[in-house]
């Protein structure tokens, strides 16, 4: 990542911590630039979007980088 970063605490469920926890760090690096674009994208807007609208770009961009519902639950799978 670029820049100057800042440390940031995010409440996630149980699970979604696990398997950050066992990502590579080449995947954790990439859920790090998504969420710190996401969260600029939002802030750079007169309107935050509502929690809804970062869930739907965050599951466009997935699939766009080829993140289907079946990996998604094969990852799911494996990590549980």
């Amino acid at each position: 990542m670029q820049g100057n970063m800042q440390n940031i605490t995010l409440s996630v469920d149980t699970q979604a911590a696990e398997s950050f926890f066992v990502a590579s760090s080449e995947e954790k690096k990439k859920i790090q630039m998504l969420v710190s674009l996401l969260l600029k994208q939002g802030l750079q807007k007169q309107n935050v979007p509502s929690i809804e609208d970062i869930m739907d770009s965050m599951s466009d961009y997935a699939e766009s980088k080829g993140l289907t519902d079946s990996k998604l639950q094969e990852i799911l799978a494996e990590n549980a």
